[in-house]
């Protein structure tokens, strides 16, 4: 990042652009939830002159399921005469913050000891399927799958969730059997080659409605399971005191909304032993 004078517009536009792009470039949810528009007035407006049919161009519209949407907010200063790395510091905390509040969001809604205004995620949501691993992974890992796979519909993509303490599982080689000629994968990799997956998402803010981490979530994702709306999308706003710093924020109102809680499993009581899958076990 080159050095700034936030008193001169361009280098305050260009703050602000860094900001943004860095958020968009770590936040997770995002991959797997399409993003809606809350109706604006003017929309309602138009809605009431025009057809349905005519409104086509219009669909990425939708009504609020809930009375309020959050308001996701970082506040932050930045002094006048302030280093590179300093300033690099700055921003990612803000970006991490922000992070932080939309993807736990998006995945894991409220849960024990963290309030979201009763708002549903992924693995909070009424109505998911619901299973408990069947023993350690990875020993079992494929057999849950699985398991899992059969709660959900056919011919959709499936999406996997994690937190990162479950990711050593996906780190443990895969043999074939001793009469294919295949060489041994990671156990990421044969999932996805293999098509028994076709994503995985790795998370520091999947959650239990319990506020544990022990869980995992095989979802097929589609604006027909969930999406992610919102009523303010993304800004930066950044102001002087007229001192010797710049104030700024990084704001946003968003909300998960769910709408077909079967297009989730959640399976729970997931724990890691070192096991090697040779031959496979399923």
């Amino acid at each position: 990042m080159r050095p700034l004078d936030l008193n001169k517009e361009e280098d305050e536009l260009y703050l602000k652009t860094v900001i943004i792009e860095k958020f968009r470039n770590k936040i997770q949810g995002r991959k797997i939830f399409p993003m809606m528009m809350t109706q604006p007035d003017w929309l309602l407006e138009e809605l009431e002159d025009e057809s349905e049919a005519s409104l086509g161009h219009l669909q990425n519209y939708a009504e609020p399921p809930y009375q309020t949407i959050p308001v996701i907010h970082k506040e932050f200063s930045i002094p006048h005469e302030c280093t590179e790395e300093e300033l690099n510091v700055i921003i990612n905390h803000i970006v991490d913050a922000m992070v932080e509040a939309e993807d736990r969001l998006l995945f894991s809604g409220e849960t024990l000891g963290w309030s979201a205004l009763g708002i549903e995620g992924l693995s909070t949501a009424t109505g998911r399927h619901i299973m408990s691993a069947s023993g350690t992974w990875p020993a079992n890992l494929l057999a849950d799958l699985f398991e899992a796979k059969r709660k959900l519909e056919r011919e959709k993509a499936y999406v996997l969730i994690i937190p990162p303490t479950i990711e050593p599982v996906f780190e443990t080689t895969y043999w074939y059997p001793v009469d294919d000629d295949k060489e041994p994968l990671t156990l990421k990799n044969y999932l996805l080659k293999e098509n028994i997956i076709n994503g995985i998402i790795i998370t520091e803010n999947l959650y239990c409605d319990d506020g544990d981490v022990d869980s995992v979530l095989l979802v097929t994702p589609g604006e027909d399971a969930f999406y992610a709306l919102q009523d303010l999308q993304l800004e930066v706003m950044i102001w002087s005191n007229g001192d010797d710093s710049h104030f700024g924020t990084l704001r946003e109102t968003i909300t998960p909304v769910i709408k077909n809680p079967a297009s989730i499993v959640e399976i729970y009581n997931v724990s890691y032993k070192p096991y090697t899958l040779y031959p496979p076990t399923f």
